[in-house]
């Protein structure tokens, strides 16, 4: 599923209006979305329907028109917004309630809200009247009510998950053409609650040209290949893993049941001496790489058994458990040069004290290929120079810019792993 910024969505918009789909036909449909969701959460309850000033807005009014042709108790509440006559409705704007008693009751009575007011393009503070429509919904709605926001809570900064201020907090959000960044990050995502995307018709290819990816179950089950009867282990490749030491036993364990649970017929390990009785009791299926290994730590001098290992592996993981010292600096180096200079080594996942590694090595990706990155913000901030403050802010753009950088895919880590 594809990850799409704001700036994004509105040229998907305009390719959209080119190909013959018109924004109003759009705000139609996703205001028919809203409206059936509110209907599955409460059959029967009165519902507000909070409007701002823009097509958020306008998808909220379609909404609300919808429900009452529906014959819906539907109240319309709205933030600077002019006045719309909707039949079978009772609307009051934040100009004609100076002090918010409408809002209060119209909140405390509504078994669903509809979060109408900011879409995607909301960047300021949630300050003033919009700060204490916000508040009233967050504290004075029924405890057995449901709050439905549409695209994206109020007060989410779509393109990075942080709060702009204060913000809606939604059960579930119906979120319009393409998934969002700040409602798969946090702490963006916990304001979001049950995510629902409706595709309202917009054909996939408009995005073929953006990166950023959110896999689901059904991405990930699409490129694993059948498992066919009439075959065995040697079938489905080789895995190297290469990682571990004294200190840090079970990281190469866990690399190891992850390669045979994600399908691969046999994982090869190369770790030291001391560690391997740790990945033997717990993977009896591995095997380990022959040749040269230290007691308790990997370093230079086992280069050779990984470059043998590496001509028979389909895919390699390099790092976990490895530890950052001067000799698995060395091994890093040498890792590099080896591909650098070869180019015939698998794709390789680099993960954990390898990346901390990387980041002592200068321009260490020129002449790579192949390699996936699997940083959390602390081994991102190393290897790009930031803290991780910075890195939180804008977690998918700080991945797209070093993916683009480093020529490499990368995965960052956390709460809403990009």
């Amino acid at each position: 599923m594809k990850l799409v910024t704001a700036a994004q969505m509105q040229d998907i918009e305009r390719r959209v209006d080119a190909e013959g789909l018109a924004l109003s036909a759009l705000m139609q449909l996703a205001g028919a979305a809203v409206a059936d969701a509110s209907v599955e959460r409460s059959p029967h309850s009165p519902i507000l329907v909070l409007v701002g000033p823009g097509n958020n807005g306008g998808d909220g009014l379609v909404a609300a028109r919808r429900l009452a042709e529906r014959g819906r108790n539907v109240f319309v509440y709205a933030f600077r917004r002019s006045k719309v006559k909707l039949d079978g409705t009772e609307f009051c704007s934040t100009d004609d309630d100076a002090g918010s008693e409408m809002l209060s009751r119209w909140v405390r009575q509504c078994d669903v809200i509809v979060d109408a007011l900011l879409g995607v393009g909301q960047t300021r503070p949630m300050e003033g009247v919009l700060g204490n429509i916000i508040t009233c919904v967050n504290t004075q709605r029924n405890p057995e009510s449901f709050v439905l926001a549409v695209d994206v809570p109020t007060g989410v900064d779509a393109d990075t998950g942080r709060l702009l201020g204060d913000a809606i907090r939604a059960d579930t959000t119906v979120c319009m053409g393409f998934l969002k960044p700040g409602l798969v990050t946090y702490p963006g995502a916990g304001y979001s609650g049950y995510v629902e995307l409706d595709e309202l018709g917009i054909p996939r290819f408009v995005a073929d040209d953006i990166l950023a990816l959110y896999p689901e179950d059904a991405d990930i089950a699409a490129r694993l290949p059948a498992r066919e009867i009439e075959s065995n282990k040697g079938t489905y490749g080789r895995v190297l893993v290469v990682g571990g030491s004294v200190n840090y036993a079970g990281a190469p364990s866990l690399v190891t049941l992850g390669a045979y649970r994600a399908g691969a017929g046999l994982v090869e390990v190369l770790t030291p001496d001391e560690v391997q009785r740790t990945v033997a009791n717990h993977v009896l299926e591995c095997i380990f790489a022959p040749g040269a290994r230290p007691q308790r730590q990997l370093g230079p001098d086992c280069m050779r058994s990984m470059a043998e290992a590496s001509e028979h592996a389909r895919a390699a993981v390099f790092g976990p458990g490895m530890n950052q010292t001067d000799e698995t600096r060395d091994l890093t180096q040498s890792f590099l040069d080896t591909r650098r200079r070869t180019g015939t080594h698998p794709p390789a996942v680099v993960d954990a004290d390898a990346l901390n590694n990387l980041s002592t090595l200068g321009d260490w990706w020129e002449g790579q290929q192949d390699l996936v990155l699997t940083p959390h913000p602390g081994e991102m901030g190393r290897l790009i120079g930031s803290p991780v403050s910075e890195i939180q802010k804008d977690r998918l753009d700080v991945a797209l810019r070093a993916a683009s950088r480093w020529g490499q895919v990368v995965i960052l880590k956390g709460a809403g792993t990009v």
